[in-house]
C-alpha cells in the first residue's frame, strides 16, 4: 500500500500495530516456539542488547571515576549560580559583584549585627532593606527576623510619635 510521505506509512503502521497487537504477539510467541533457528537468533540479539546496555553502565562508571574534578567544578559553579539567582528573585539587588557577596556569605564567621559566632548547622541571612533591596550584612536568623520586625513596624512608630508629639 503506497503511501504519498513517510509520515502517513508511519501512522498507518503505528494504527496497524495498534489494532493487530494480540495477533501479532501470538504469532510472534508460536514462532519462538516452534523455530530454532528463529529462537536461537532472538537470543542472540538479546544477549547483544544486554551485553550493550552493561557496558554503557560500565562507561559511565568509568567516565565519571575519570572527571571527577570536572564534575566538583560544574556543582560548584551550578551552586554559585543558583544561590545567586534565588537572591534576585527575592529581590536583592547587587552593588558589588555577586560572587564576591557570595564568597563572603560563604566565609562569614560571626553575625554583622550582634557580632554572634556562627554553629556548624546555623542557617545565616543576607539581610537586605524590602523596599530597595539593598543589602545592609551577612547576619544570623534571630537578628535578620529583629531587623525584618523593626522594617515592618519603623513607619507606625513614626505615626505614633508624630501623632503623640503634635496632637494639639
Amino acid at each position: 500500500m503506497p503511501h504519498e510521505s513517510r509520515e502517513k506509512r508511519i501512522e498507518y503502521n503505528k494504527k496497524y500495530l495498534e489494532k493487530n497487537k494480540d495477533e501479532l504477539n501470538r504469532k510472534r510467541r508460536e514462532r519462538y516456539a516452534n523455530d530454532d533457528e528463529y529462537r536461537q537468533k532472538r537470543k542472540e540479539s538479546d544477549k547483544l542488547y544486554y551485553d550493550k546496555v552493561k557496558r554503557n553502565k560500565d562507561y559511565q562508571k568509568e567516565f565519571y571515576a575519570k572527571n571527577k574534578d570536572r564534575d566538583k567544578e560544574y556543582k560548584k559553579k551550578y551552586a554559585i549560580n543558583n544561590w545567586i539567582v534565588r537572591r534576585k528573585k527575592r529581590g536583592i539587588i547587587f552593588t558589588d559583584e555577586p560572587i564576591v557577596w557570595y564568597n563572603k556569605y560563604i566565609n562569614a564567621t560571626n553575625c554583622d549585627f550582634c557580632n554572634k559566632e556562627y554553629k556548624k548547622n546555623e542557617k545565616k541571612c543576607l539581610e537586605h532593606h524590602h523596599a530597595s533591596g539593598t543589602i545592609r550584612g551577612i547576619c544570623c536568623h534571630t537578628c535578620n527576623m529583629n531587623i525584618g520586625v523593626i522594617d515592618k513596624n519603623k513607619l507606625s512608630v513614626f505615626m505614633e510619635l508624630n501623632r503623640y508629639f503634635f496632637r494639639n
